[in-house]
């Protein structure tokens, strides 16, 4: 990684099983994916998460406008009802652009059930195998609330309290019931049940520019681990929270999801912060190794964080471009090697990508997993190595349709490598350094 260590050269042979996303085949095509076609195919652009707005401010007005409504207004099932806490013109927007907002949606197959884990209270466990990107829990949170607000009123009273008092009599009793993991450290109860089970919302709501969080039912229940086989996502428009498999999940296995700002960390890090936040120390696979595997597994990590710097980011596509277009050749002289990374660019986007695999942690938040697949499918487009990259656009498949519900196009690419724009490009060029 940014550490060295990577070969200099690669020969961008097909990859073995052992680099392989577990479950790595993609289903069956639905009319509305992606169909063979005799045109061009364009090479997806790499996902990006929304962001808050940079000059968004909370203003007097905005906090003091802030009020709870029940939506649907309509609803009177208590597991489709959701306590909004919204600000002015918030509703009137969202019904402009998604009408008939919070819209309804069809709820999956219940694959999962509510049980006691030993060691770790209340968990998830799967009734039945779950593939890679299905929906395993989407369901209306129990409370949606902006991140940051006001905890007490004009007149000294808890807004937090008075919220959740709001709440239909059998939500009120589902939040209530949550864990507690900041005892009586947090301001209230009501706070300290938020901040064990809130997940993030979505920054995109209209008029407040600030993100967002909600509070579940039962996907607030999902125990942590540093090697999770689900993720989380929200949608804005049926007000609804999703988990997704990452990877296959076998019946009677615990689903689990990462609480960890940000995994790449060492283990000692990761311990840390889930006892800061959390008050619990971690007993995954991964937190128990030792040794030489402890040591591989903290390097590989380590070479994830510095990888998904923003700046590193940027910086290694930029090299990997400039390569492309001189010709992508596979052996690099000495001087022609990026002293900072000490890596062939190649060479490079395959070690990040082992790494991440041998984790299972792709941190596709920063947009680091789906840059380095997009640097091995150009790659192997413009060297022609079809198998290569059907297989990495697979990949990028698989991790977009667990964290967004979509395969974003990349099924097209991986069933059609020859018809991409990246198949075969630079030809002239490659053949002219061959020749020199």
């Amino acid at each position: 990684m940014h550490s060295g260590g990577v070969p200099q050269s690669t020969p961008c042979s097909a990859p073995s099983s052992s680099s392989t996303l577990p479950g790595s085949s993609l289903s069956p095509k639905s009319p509305a994916d992606s169909q063979l076609t005799s045109k061009v195919i364009p090479i997806p652009a790499r996902y990006q998460e929304p962001q808050p707005s940079p000059d968004f401010k909370i203003d007097v007005a905005l906090l003091r406008s802030l009020t709870l409504t029940q939506v649907p207004v309509a609803e009177s099932s208590p597991e489709l009802l959701t306590g909004f806490m919204h600000c002015t013109g918030m509703l009137d927007a969202l019904r402009a652009q998604y009408p008939g907002w919070p819209q309804p949606f069809p709820p999956p197959p219940r694959v999962y059930k509510i049980v006691p884990v030993e060691g770790a209270g209340l968990g998830v466990i799967a009734t039945a195998d779950i593939a890679v990107g299905e929906t395993i829990v989407r369901e209306r949170p129990i409370l949606v609330t902006p991140q940051v607000f006001p905890l007490v009123t004009s007149d000294g009273g808890s807004v937090l309290d008075m919220t959740v008092d709001a709440l239909h009599p059998a939500n009120k009793r589902a939040f209530f019931a949550l864990h507690n993991c900041k005892g009586k450290a947090a301001p209230s109860e009501v706070k300290a049940i938020m901040d064990t089970n809130g997940f993030p919302a979505s920054c995109k709501f209209p008029v407040w520019g600030s993100t967002y969080m909600a509070v579940t039912r039962d996907a607030s229940r999902i125990n942590h681990s540093c090697c999770n086989n689900a993720v989380y996502s929200f949608d804005i428009a049926t007000l609804t929270a999703f988990m997704r498999a990452s990877r296959p999940i076998r019946a009677g296995e615990e689903i689990t999801i990462s609480y960890l700002n940000f995994p790449a960390q060492t283990a000692e890090g990761r311990q840390e912060e889930l006892g800061r936040r959390y008050g619990f120390k971690c007993r995954c696979k991964t937190c128990r190794l030792t040794g030489a595997a402890r040591l591989r597994s903290d390097m590989a990590r380590l070479a994830i964080l510095e990888s998904a710097l923003p700046s590193h980011i940027r910086a290694d596509d930029a090299e990997f471009a400039m390569w492309l277009v001189r010709g992508a050749q596979l052996q690099l002289p000495a001087a022609a090697i990026n002293p900072k990374t000490n890596a062939h660019p190649l060479g490079l986007a395959e070690s990040v990508w082992a790494a991440m695999l041998q984790e299972g942690c792709y941190v596709f938040s920063t947009g680091l997993c789906e840059s380095v697949l997009l640097r091995l499918v150009k790659a192997c487009s413009v060297l022609q190595n079809e198998e290569a990259v059907r297989f990495y656009a697979t990949q990028a498949a698989l991790i977009r349709m667990a964290h967004t519900g979509s395969d974003g196009g990349w099924r097209a690419v991986a069933e059609n490598p020859r018809r991409t724009d990246w198949w075969a490009k630079f030809t002239a060029k490659r053949k002219g350094v061959s020749r020199g």
